[in-house]
């Protein structure tokens, strides 16, 4: 767990958006950082991208209840503008529960807190199974380039739209696509092998098949 000292704690955010995804039965939520400077902030939120987490999310106000989001986990970190938005997504159809309650806070400012789910945890999911001997996991750097560089990419959800044969528009069709196309339930159960290969036909259908 972390600790109310570390930087995850007690974020100060403009709850932007509550978005109910139909694909995934599950809330999306968007915040924006509210802090003087958010880079550092943002930078360790991408590198959380997938976890499972607990997210508590409290109004400023007082006269609004805290929603807590339990489990979820981090789906995007991104710059929109010139300010930082985290995005936070449900993990359970029953937490469609949540919604008014997150409806409320809408367009508020809140502090948010951020808990990494630790193995003691109950319901914790049993750990994935490990790749064949010499095929590692990606790395968490590699995680972050498919985030930041590959799903936002129009390119890459043209590849898709091919290989899927569905429309597959924008980054966030792109990430679930993906993990789709490859059978795996988030971006950490890639193996190297599996980036290699797809970042080959991905770069071979590209060139030709250019926009």
């Amino acid at each position: 767990m972390y600790e109310d000292t570390d930087p995850i704690a007690n974020i100060d955010c403009i709850l932007l958006e509550r978005r109910w995804m139909v694909r995934t039965k599950s809330i999306r939520v968007f915040l924006r950082l509210n802090v003087e400077d958010p880079t550092t902030l943002a930078a360790i939120l991408t590198n959380m991208i997938e976890w499972r987490v607990r997210a508590d999310i409290r109004p400023i106000t007082e006269n609004v209840s805290p929603v807590f989001l339990d489990p979820c986990f981090i789906c995007n970190v991104e710059m929109k503008g010139k300010n930082w938005v985290v995005s936070i997504e449900t993990l359970m159809e029953t937490q469609k529960a949540l919604a008014p309650g997150l409806t409320l806070l809408v367009d508020q400012a809140v502090s948010l807190t951020i808990r990494e789910v630790s193995q003691g945890d109950e319901d914790e999911p049993e750990e994935p199974e490990q790749p064949p001997e010499n095929d590692d996991w990606i790395s968490a750097s590699q995680i972050k380039s498919l985030h930041v560089a590959i799903f936002p990419n129009p390119d890459f959800s043209r590849w898709l739209t091919y290989r899927m044969e569905e429309p597959v528009r924008g980054q966030d069709e792109a990430k679930e696509a993906f993990k789709r196309y490859l059978d795996v339930e988030t971006t950490k159960n890639i193996t190297q092998r599996q980036l290699s290969k797809v970042m080959a036909d991905f770069s071979k259908w590209t060139k030709e098949n250019p926009a």
